[in-house]
């Protein structure tokens, strides 16, 4: 948004080549600050990556401005991580970083239709403003709404898929407490059988003590008498 802005009000006649220079070490700035974003890490590992997580995914090209070299590349792969949220369900939980900023999702080194290279974008607004050109600013405009769009809608897919996980996740709970239950139901139920079988034992017992031996009698004098 903030390229936007500037790449707007550069186009303004009235200013001066020093004040789109001013401007243009503004978007220098941004620029970094886009870069050191797509080389953003959570634990140790690389976001936009691919299944690269201790690659860099994106450098500036020791080549560029050479003919046909991009400012940046990227040097992670396109590989999709999964996740399991039930049974035989996966969805895709990462997001390459080629496709994001580059616009390459097939990862063939080539911007797809109806994508832009962000990067590439923001270096030509940069250049053109240094080179005091406004029309070089302006032709890059609709090319930067497309990759504010570009990243509008990866977030979006990321957003949903979000939704979906949360989904899932209050679905393992809930599965979690009707375990708890089931397994409470069992255990009770296994006390239940535990004492029953012991008082089957304790009635079969008694049954088989010699007479004499049963609760209710007592030997006095040798003899048998029955406690009052």
């Amino acid at each position: 948004m903030r390229v936007r802005e500037i790449s707007i009000a550069t186009v303004n006649g009235a200013l001066s080549a020093e004040d789109r220079l001013t401007y243009a070490d503004e978007l220098s700035q941004l620029r970094a600050s886009i870069l050191d974003s797509a080389n953003a890490k959570v634990d140790g590992k690389y976001l936009f990556a691919g299944f690269s997580e201790k690659t860099k995914p994106f450098t500036k090209n020791p080549a560029y401005p050479g003919v046909g070299q991009p400012p940046v590349l990227y040097n992670g792969d396109n590989g999709t991580q999964q996740f399991e949220i039930s049974p035989n369900e996966l969805i895709n939980i990462n997001l390459t970083g080629n496709g994001l900023m580059l616009g390459d999702a097939d990862n063939d080194g080539t911007t797809d239709a109806g994508a832009v290279d962000i990067f590439a974008v923001v270096t030509s607004i940069e250049e053109a403003l240094r080179a005091d050109n406004p029309a070089g600013v302006t032709a890059q405009m609709d090319n930067l709404e497309v990759g504010a769009n570009q990243v509008r809608g990866y977030r979006s897919i990321k957003g949903n898929l979000g939704r979906r996980l949360e989904v899932a996740r209050d679905h393992m709970e809930q599965i979690k407490v009707d375990m708890e239950e089931f397994r409470s139901r069992f255990e009770d139920a296994d006390i239940l059988e535990t004492i029953t079988s012991l008082q089957q034992q304790e009635q079969s017992y008694q049954a088989a003590r010699p007479e004499c031996y049963r609760p209710g009698f007592a030997t006095v004098d040798s003899g048998l008498h029955l406690n009052s």
